[in-house]
């Protein structure tokens, strides 16, 4: 006599629940997919190296991510923080090449990051200007002020400090 149910009896998996599972996690399947790919193009993929330069070459856009994900929980647009992130880079460039204290170069990237960022708030809060468009107007400005900052052109910066990082 069989005390199975139907209820804890497993069913085939069906094309349906397939492509529900797939399309749940397109993200995490793409991501599996490019590693396994490139590790068969490239045996050098999967290094400690590798992986090191890749985590440190993409911390900056993590953080901009989580930031702009607390900025979309509260409600809000913040369409300048590529803007503002070029800006902080390459006045942090600028003054690193110029003065060669790379002190001052790396602490003044985050002070006019905050700098910028409270002219943003100003405009959304006081001003009540609408946050998207308050960020975009705002990103087009901090795009010139950094192509202004280079003069167009790269920035190589030698100083001790930098190339260490």
């Amino acid at each position: 006599m069989s005390t199975s149910t139907s209820a804890t009896r497993r069913r085939p998996l069906s094309t349906t629940s397939a492509l529900a599972f797939a399309r749940d996690y397109a993200v995490l399947i793409l991501i599996v997919a490019l590693v396994i790919g490139l590790s068969i193009a490239s045996p050098s993929f999967l290094t400690f190296n590798n992986i090191v330069n890749i985590i440190n070459q993409n911390a900056p856009f993590a953080i901009i991510a989580i930031s702009g994900t607390f900025v979309i929980i509260s409600g809000a647009f913040d369409l300048s923080t590529g803007a503002v992130f070029a800006v902080g880079s390459v006045l942090a460039a600028s003054i690193a090449t110029s003065t060669g204290n790379s002190t001052l170069a790396l602490l003044s990237a985050p002070v006019i990051g905050l700098i910028l960022g409270m002219l943003n708030g100003f405009a959304v809060t006081l001003l009540r200007v609408h946050s998207f468009l308050a960020t975009l107007a705002s990103s087009l400005v901090y795009k010139a002020l950094a192509v202004i900052i280079t003069g167009g052109s790269l920035i190589t910066v030698t100083t001790a400090g930098f190339t260490a990082l």
